[in-house]
Parts: structure tokens; C-alpha cells; sequence
């Protein structure tokens, strides 16, 4: 299939039909499975995980712990769950 099919052509149908069917597509997934906006918590592990990164290596009093409503100081504790 052509990048930028000339109007009017076979491809450039193709191309079309293609696109609407991926606009419905998307249309649909947003209506029945919406992905809201995750924890603050979860995505910091994400990126750590992505990056290899591991709390520890962090430190026990790094940025990424007071950011974590999971995490305790109060108790002593300066692991997050």
C-alpha cells in the first residue's frame, strides 16, 4: 500500500476505509474501556521498572518515598508497600 495513494485510486480507497475503521475502532475502546489516569505511586514503579531501577536504589530517603501515601515514617518504616 502507498504512503499517499493519488486520490481517486484503489489504494487511496483502501486507505480511507482503513483509516475509518481505525477511527471507529479507537472510538470504541475509548466508550467501553477507558484508561483513567494511574497512581502517582504506580507510575514512578513503572519507570523505575522500565529503567531497571529498584526502591533501594533509591535509597531509604529518596524523593520517590514521601511521594507514596503507602509509605510510613511515622512507623519507623522507610519502605514503601
Amino acid at each position: 500500500m502507498e504512503i499517499d495513494p493519488e486520490s481517486g485510486t484503489p489504494e487511496a480507497d483502501k486507505r480511507e476505509l482503513l483509516a475509518l475503521i481505525l477511527e471507529d475502532y479507537e472510538d470504541y475502546e475509548e466508550e467501553r474501556r477507558p484508561i483513567g489516569l494511574p497512581d502517582a505511586v504506580d507510575a514512578i514503579r513503572f519507570r523505575m521498572d522500565q529503567q531497571g531501577l529498584t526502591q533501594r536504589a533509591w535509597g531509604p530517603t529518596s524523593a520517590v518515598a514521601p511521594v507514596s501515601p503507602r509509605c510510613s515514617r511515622a512507623s519507623g518504616r522507610s519502605a514503601c508497600a
